[in-house]
């Protein structure tokens, strides 16, 4: 039996997925938590450009400034999602994401273990 962790993925109040272009921040500083973050782009095809873990008020500001993210930009809309999960779990949850995404430009995220996610 797979053990599968369910994770509540951020949308915007109108349940949206965010556009990385129009968030500013996100609070940060949950003691013994940390963010999980999935970006990708959508047109006629959806494709996953990042997964990763890190403060994400700084991670945010990092990709709409990265280039290799922007670059889509010119054609598609960036969306962004997070979620939130004990710090032990972190990279165990990145690991699992890394492996069923497969994001364009991730670096690999290895791990002793990958924990299933939703």
């Amino acid at each position: 039996m797979t053990i599968q962790l369910i994770a509540i993925w951020e949308r915007d109040e109108n349940n949206n997925w965010y556009n990385l272009d129009e968030i500013n921040s996100v609070q940060d500083g949950i003691d013994g938590f940390g963010y999980v973050y999935v970006i990708w782009t959508h047109s006629d095809i959806i494709e996953v450009l990042k997964v990763g873990q890190g403060i994400f008020s700084e991670k945010i500001q990092e990709y709409k400034n990265n280039p290799l993210i922007q670059k889509y930009r010119e054609s598609e809309k960036i969306n962004i999602t997070w979620a939130i999960f004990p710090e032990n779990l972190l990279d165990g949850v990145v690991a699992y994401l890394d492996y069923k995404l497969k994001p364009t430009l991730n670096d690999k995220h290895p791990s002793d273990f990958l924990i299933p996610i939703n």
